[in-house]
């Protein structure tokens, strides 16, 4: 960065965010063509992103130690950057749990969940992408809204699927290895769902 230019976080702060949706898009490409034989390349594909939003965690913080007066809070700028990781870290996770709980092949409505997790995704990147003008921004809101209505229906889908899980005749451990991936899955709903309720307060906070 030249000498003088002002750092610029809401930048910064939207590529973490389409990192994210970079993770939810190829999660989905791996799950419409799965191949359990070519999951460690997947991972390490979906490493990449991780890596990518990490680094770029890493440099907000750093710019935000010698930081005399951001745009926003300090401690906003933190959450929402740490936030943001976590999204892409679960995501991250699921497709390591493919490899470590040997998933061979994948229940149906699978990607039903995989669909409303990147319906979550996109919405909350289009509201962090409205943050750099969100004193004009007329659908921070909507798509705060968006995130929250996703995460809804993931929640309702993930207790039908759990239930049909433990009233089905499926052998014992292909239970407890599906459990563990859709207990991952809600949390990278609840994930985005942090992300879009950290977004109003900071709006509220700085009109």
């Amino acid at each position: 960065m030249a000498k003088g230019t002002k750092y610029n976080y809401f930048t910064a702060l939207e590529e973490m965010s389409s990192y994210s949706v970079q993770a939810v898009n190829y999660l989905d490409e791996v799950i419409r063509d799965y191949d359990p034989n070519k999951i460690n390349m997947c991972i390490q594909k979906m490493h990449e992103i991780e890596n990518k939003e990490d680094e770029k965690k890493h440099e907000i913080m750093k710019n935000l130690i010698r930081e005399f007066l951001p745009p926003i809070d300090r401690e906003d700028i933190i959450q929402l950057a740490s936030e943001l990781d976590d999204v892409t870290d679960l995501i991250d996770e699921l497709l390591h749990l493919f490899y470590m709980l040997n998933i061979q092949t994948l229940i149906p409505e699978f990607a039903n969940l995989v669909d409303l997790l990147k319906e979550c995704c996109v919405a909350m990147d289009l509201a962090v992408k409205e943050l750099k003008q969100f004193r004009k921004s007329t659908t921070i809101h909507e798509n705060v809204v968006r995130v929250n209505n996703a995460e809804n229906k993931g929640d309702a889908l993930y207790t039908d699927i759990m239930h049909k899980l433990y009233t089905s005749d499926k052998d014992a451990i292909d239970i407890m290895r599906w459990a563990e991936v859709m207990n991952v899955t809600e949390n990278c709903y609840d994930a985005c769902e942090h992300v879009s309720e950290t977004i109003e307060p900071i709006v509220m906070k700085n009109m």
